[in-house]
């Protein structure tokens, strides 16, 4: 059932990527009343601009995660991305031609190896395979050797999104694009969520923004940071595994081959700042210096025909953010994937739609509520 004409909706949710559009297909096929408010287009943010890799857990060596969460919450996180990805699997989205995770330098086959350990001991299925397999599996002409994750795959970014709009809107939900939000206040029966076009009156408000949450909420100033990413597109194509998901050099680089051709994404470092607090999506030319450079060791005669900039939503933890904002249970937070938005998304989107149906399962750890902020 859709929201009726006076701006009435059970729930609002704020943003139309990957995390909203779960949501809202997940609690209009619960039953619940739910508009979508997107700033722009589909496809416009992250979500559809991004290599649509789903990862395991963080764009971080798995040892590293479990080290700085200990073994019980970093589980948990992988559990929940599991069943995220499950969701993606369940909707047909997901295809999973498994992750690579290269070395590059000399520094890094001891992070592959420790790495490979961390997730066996958490139960995720991971091996290390030797560079010789690396170069004959990913056409590389040079490598060291590579985390392989069987579970991580990938995503046709905007095929995806189309798919889970049409999902959304067969179960009733109500999509609203060039619809920005400016900002959301309380009533005495509950919110209303407004911007320059009217407003919409509605029980609860799910935040799933990306980093244009900040100027909605106070609560994310300084809690869910923007960063730019870049990307560098030629027709030439590269022979690898159908859905892989890869990545090298620290995951800090992406590649992907596609029938119209090859992208290299990453090399955010190649700035002093890395990129954090940049809200406009332009290209750098550090940046893409570097992302040509890799792509000519996939592909020497490579030619660059584009590149694309788009902004994603990190958090001053690097953790995501969900569930009901501390003292305001009708403000419900599922933001800050750090780059995995189509990992962690549907993970934040179940969790959400659980808590707001009453079910008792929730696939979201404790670390990642938004009262850890408290």
């Amino acid at each position: 059932m859709t929201a009726s004409p006076e701006g009435r909706s059970d729930v609002v949710v704020i943003g139309a990527g990957v995390v909203g559009l779960c949501t809202a297909r997940l609690l209009a096929e619960a039953g619940a009343e739910v508009t979508v408010l997107e700033a722009h287009t589909v496809g416009d943010g992250a979500s559809g601009r991004g290599p649509g890799q789903v990862l395991a857990a963080l764009v971080e060596h798995p040892y590293r995660v479990v080290h700085a969460l200990g073994e019980a919450d970093a589980a948990e996180l992988y559990e929940a991305a599991a069943q995220g990805a499950a969701l993606l699997d369940r909707w047909g989205l997901l295809q999973r031609g498994g992750g690579w995770w290269v070395a590059l330098d000399d520094r890094e086959p001891d992070q592959v190896t420790r790495s490979a350990t961390a997730l066996q001991q958490l139960g995720r299925q991971a091996s290390v395979v030797d560079a010789e397999g690396v170069r004959a599996t990913l056409g590389l002409s040079r490598s060291g050797p590579a985390l392989h994750v069987p579970s991580e795959g990938t995503v046709q970014p905007l095929s995806a999104l189309g798919t889970l709009c049409d999902g959304a809107r067969g179960a009733g939900a109500e999509l609203r694009e060039h619809w920005p939000v400016t900002h959301v206040h309380d009533t005495s029966d509950g919110l209303v969520v407004r911007g320059p076009h009217g407003g919409v009156h509605c029980e609860v408000a799910v935040y799933a923004a990306g980093s244009g949450v900040c100027a909605i909420d106070d609560f994310f100033v300084e809690k869910v940071v923007p960063v730019r990413e870049q990307a560098w597109s030629s027709l030439h194509q590269v022979a690898t595994p159908a859905g892989a998901a890869l990545r090298a050099g620290y995951g800090y680089t992406w590649w992907r081959s596609e029938p119209e051709g090859l992208s290299v994404g990453g090399c955010r470092w190649a700035t002093p700042h890395l990129e954090v607090g940049e809200t406009d999506p332009v290209v750098v030319a550090a940046v893409q210096d570097r992302l040509a450079a890799f792509a000519h060791r996939l592909a020497p005669d490579a030619l660059q025909i584009g590149h694309r900039a788009w902004i994603e939503a990190h958090t001053c933890d690097n953790l995501p953010i969900v569930g009901p904002l501390p003292g305001n249970p009708r403000r419900v937070a599922a933001v800050g994937t750090c780059g995995n938005d189509w990992g962690l998304g549907p993970a934040l989107a179940r969790s959400v739609a659980d808590g707001l149906m009453g079910s008792d399962v929730s696939v979201a750890p404790w670390r990642l509520a938004a009262t850890r902020f408290l």
